[in-house]
């Protein structure tokens, strides 16, 4: 499910069943009030799974983790067969978010510069809560 900056529900949430290995959905979510399209994927290991998002729009140009600043899979530790709960939080680029919000601080490349900006505030917010399968029987 999305969430707000609030921490609200943001639109539906989604439920989708996945095979022991993993799986891919298309999903809509809400970026800086326009639904865009993006990539969800899910790979199962046997402590977790890694959780990866990734923008289909040419607008939104990379996904990155809000808080450790790296583009890729979010590992999600599993310690028993509940259900788990875990908040990802993400920096989006691209002229999709240099249009929709002139006043907020931009993730900047830059080659030649040993300053890093961030911005102070995530983009996108989900919270991925994962449940295991019913036994086998």
């Amino acid at each position: 499910m999305q969430l707000d900056k609030t921490g609200t529900l943001l639109g539906t949430p989604w439920a989708f069943a996945c095979p022991r290995s993993g799986c891919q959905e298309f999903l809509d979510f809400y970026v800086a009030g326009k639904a865009r399209r993006f990539l969800a994927a899910f790979t199962f290991v046997p402590k977790g799974a890694y959780i990866a998002v990734q923008s289909m729009t040419p607008e939104l140009r990379q996904v990155v983790e809000f808080e450790k600043g790296f583009e890729g899979p979010i590992f999600v530790l599993v310690r028993d067969a509940n259900t788990v709960a875990q908040t990802l939080r993400f920096t989006l680029t691209g002229s999709a978010m240099a249009e929709s919000d002139q006043e907020r601080t931009q993730l900047m490349n830059t080659d030649r510069s040993l300053v890093f900006q961030r911005k102070l505030e995530p983009d996108l917010t989900l919270k991925v809560e994962l449940t295991p399968p019913p036994p086998a029987g």
